[in-house]
């Protein structure tokens, strides 16, 4: 494959989107609704999706994936400011783990490349580390999509002897078993990626709670959920607060002493004698 190609641009875009346009409204005599025309019209404003194509300079040379885009600088720096890098090299590594990760039984699939790319790219990672992290999260996703399908076909898996009872149900609640096992396990790591991405990216949830609270005399303590927005000064977040418990000089009541017990010796009866 060459590094060249005839990528359309903006204006060719816009003319695709008009011909579909005008194909959907004159086939069969029908009428765009709103929604439709909407939606065309959001395909036609949004910004063409960066591609790679896959390349070697010979037929003995491993396949590159490299953008496909009329201007290769142009198309370098896109892609470099996509992953979240601005270095080519490191922009290299990420895109040759994304070919790893669209081999399947030694053959690469561009549109699956593609997949994997626009799925990093929309995630918007910040530094090479998240964009590694997405291509991770990718190959999970693919992982646990390969471990529900092995265990929705496990009951109709092949047994050693169809013959005996048993053992056909034994094998088949053992495979049951184990890809249960596995997808359960594949989930969670995938969910584990998940929320370290989210921390990674700042968006994570940062609660402070505090346990214990010690108030010195002329103090003043806040019981409850207290909420200062980003940019508000703390008299204006003051005013929606909880009021405040002043510390009490007065006196603690006095305990009540409950008088003391006696015991009553109970009388036993006596026994009769035979």
């Amino acid at each position: 494959m060459s590094e060249t190609s005839d990528r359309p641009t903006r204006g060719e875009n816009d003319k695709n989107v008009d011909t579909l346009t005008d194909e959907a409204t004159t086939a069969g005599n029908h009428e765009l609704t709103v929604r439709e025309r909407a939606a065309l019209e959001w395909a036609r404003l949004a910004d063409p999706p960066l591609r790679l194509t896959l390349t070697a300079d010979n037929t003995y040379e491993q396949y590159r994936a490299v953008p496909d885009y009329p201007d290769k600088e142009v198309g370098w720096a896109l892609i470099m400011q996509a992953l979240g890098t601005t270095s080519r090299e490191s922009a290299h590594g990420v895109l040759a783990q994304i070919v790893a990760a669209s081999t399947w039984a030694g053959e690469i699939l561009e549109d699956s490349v593609n997949s994997i790319f626009q799925f990093v790219v929309s995630c918007k990672p910040r530094n090479e580390l998240q964009a590694r992290l997405l291509i991770q999260m990718a190959q999970m996703n693919m992982a646990v999509t390969e471990a529900a399908v092995c265990h929705g076909n496990a009951y109709v898996m092949r047994v050693s002897d169809s013959k005996k009872r048993h053992r056909v149900h034994g094998e088949r609640m053992l495979g049951l078993s184990t890809t249960a096992r596995a997808l359960s396990s594949l989930a969670r790591t995938f969910t584990e990626q998940t929320r370290l991405l989210i921390d990674l990216q700042g968006g994570g949830d940062k609660n402070v709670t505090t346990q214990n609270v010690s108030v010195s005399e002329g103090g003043q303590a806040i019981v409850g959920n207290v909420m200062q927005l980003e940019g508000q000064s703390a008299s204006k977040a003051s005013q929606h607060s909880p009021p405040a418990l002043t510390h009490s000089l007065e006196l603690p009541m006095p305990m009540v002493e409950e008088p003391e017990r006696t015991v009553v010796p109970r009388e036993r009866k006596a026994s009769k004698k035979k």
